[in-house]
């Protein structure tokens, strides 16, 4: 996939979320319907990494080509992992304390490490290629 791709459907499912959470509050989705709000909440929390996505991809966009195949290489496998981490975490815990939600922790806890090895790869590759001067 080009960098080109990659940036360009990232937005737009990005943008989609942005819409979902939009319609949530809309008539179309009334209180009645409790299961509209619901799906909606589950499709939004399942492609939150897209959002992280689009960002890198902004960011490796104007990069060499060397570092955008390393940091692909490993979000295409990471992307759809923590979709299925995050989709298949109960949205509320078992506990009768004020426990954090563990679909929550999923999106964070994914999220977080997305984003940490994505700025190494990143790095790394950015300054091994400014060493080699290509």
């Amino acid at each position: 996939m080009t960098k080109k791709n990659v940036l360009w459907s990232s937005s737009i499912i990005t943008i989609g979320l942005f819409a979902l959470n939009y319609f949530q509050g809309l008539p179309m989705c009334r209180q009645e319907w409790s299961g509209c709000v619901h799906a909606i909440y589950i499709l939004g929390t399942t492609f939150v990494p897209f959002l992280a996505l689009t960002i890198f991809s902004l960011i490796t966009y104007k990069m060499k080509e060397e570092v955008f195949v390393r940091w692909w290489k490993f979000t295409r496998w990471w992307t759809p992992l923590s979709m299925v981490i995050i989709a298949i975490s109960p949205q509320y815990a078992d506990s009768f304390m004020m426990a954090p939600s563990p679909k929550g922790l999923a999106v964070v806890g994914t999220g977080g490490l997305f984003i940490l090895i994505s700025v190494i790869i990143i790095l790394r590759t950015w300054l091994k290629t400014r060493k080699e001067g290509k």
